[in-house]
């Protein structure tokens, strides 16, 4: 086991493309850390640094304070579960096993105790004289693990190794890793684009975007005060709703957030101690996940919002709505650009005639279908509220 540390590591490739610029992160002795982010973002590189597949422009990687730099992937006693299992076709499951033990020149008592341990440990046992391809993927994958176990590593690298399965298959696996590491306690660090599978596996996640790490914290802090838009609309299915919006103060020292011709008072919960005094008047980025609304009367009332449900989506429990509204939301492009840095108060990108939807979760039966009228009321106690340049607003 290892605390495996960054120090701001910089890989440049050779096409000038930054992978990872200037990346510092801890992940502790024995922790499962999840990397999530967009395809291209940097999460498999920052892996493969620590594997030795690859080696950094700038900065060190350490592991129990010992630089990994100019060592072989070797020497380094990292196991790495790639996201196709790169198992044998022509060997057994314990050829498979043995493959990696024979490498590190073990003797045959040896090879043998840790397979049968592996092998116990992953229900492997009935399997051991079959070939990969007698093998579903769900069991493939078990093999991959325990190919990693045996080698009794320092650390896990983990690259998106459900990738290849079925959604139910992925969710009893993810199960499983998470167990057996929790019970193993070797540090892991998981690279995922899936961001429901890093909320409910990592100990703590790493949200990385354009090569630099947005945040890490454990997984309900990086879902309920995200540090700033591109992960609080990254992070929760479906994405948070991203409105620009306007602090007011009413004549009596009340605040007032406006957007549109809407316009509602805040309660006391997230008025955050008077930090949001400076704000007055300058246009914010407000956000208000899914679930953070509830049904209406009928007749709309102050502070409710009306609007027209262009889409649903079923899902037994409940139903995810799309409605139209006059809330001024940010489209998916205006996003993209926000995360880019780009020009904040430039206008909407896009189909002017079809802006983007409010999307919320309504418990089964009492959705509209598509056309119908829809009243709601926010609750902005879940508020939450980014400058324009999208960083999130320090509470008070």
């Amino acid at each position: 086991m290892a605390r495996i540390v960054f120090q701001n590591v910089t890989k440049v490739f050779m096409d000038r493309v930054t992978a990872l610029d200037n990346f510092s992160l801890s992940v502790a002795d024995g922790e499962l850390f999840v990397l999530v982010g967009p395809s291209g973002c940097g999460k498999s590189t920052a892996l493969r640094l620590v594997a030795g597949l690859e080696h950094p422009t700038a900065g060190a990687i350490l592991a129990d304070g010992k630089p990994l730099n100019d060592l072989t992937p070797q020497e380094r006693n990292v196991a790495v579960v790639f996201q196709n299992y790169a198992l044998y076709p022509h060997k057994t499951v314990r050829q498979n096993l043995d493959f990696p033990l024979k490498m590190m020149k073990l003797a045959r008592p040896e090879r043998r105790r840790r397979i049968e341990e592996a092998a116990a440990l992953l229900g492997l046992r009935p399997l051991l004289n079959r070939r990969p391809r007698e093998l579903s993927g769900g069991q493939q994958q078990r093999v991959a693990m325990g190919r990693a176990i045996v080698r009794q590593p320092i650390a896990f690298l983990m690259d998106e190794p459900l990738s290849n399965l079925d959604a139910k298959l992925r969710v009893d696996i993810r199960a499983q890793i998470a167990a057996l590491q929790h019970r193993l306690g070797i540090t892991t660090i998981y690279v995922t684009h899936d961001q429901v599978e890093a909320l409910t596996l990592g100990d703590r996640v790493g949200v990385l975007q354009g090569g630099r790490l947005q945040q890490a914290a454990r997984p309900e802090e990086i879902y309920d005060r995200p540090a700033n838009v591109f992960v609080a609309t990254f992070m929760g299915s479906p994405r948070m709703n991203v409105f620009r919006a306007v602090l007011e103060k009413t004549g009596r020292g009340e605040l007032l957030l406006r957007s549109g011709h809407h316009g509602w008072p805040l309660p006391a919960s997230c008025r955050r101690a008077g930090s949001l005094a400076e704000h007055i008047g300058r246009e914010l980025l407000a956000g208000l996940r899914p679930e953070a609304f509830e049904q209406a009367a009928r007749e709309p009332q102050p502070p409710s919002l009306e609007g027209t449900i262009r889409a649903r989506e079923a899902l037994g429990h409940e139903h995810i709505a799309y409605l139209d509204c006059s809330l001024e939301l940010l489209s998916d492009a205006s996003l993209a650009r926000l995360r880019h840095g780009e020009d904040q108060a430039a206008p909407h990108v896009g189909d002017p005639d079809q802006p983007p939807p409010l999307i919320v979760r309504i418990p089964a039966g009492e959705a509209p279908d598509p056309g119908g009228r829809l009243s709601l009321r926010p609750h902005f106690e879940q508020l939450h509220l980014f400058g324009p340049d999208g960083e999130a607003l320090p509470p008070g």
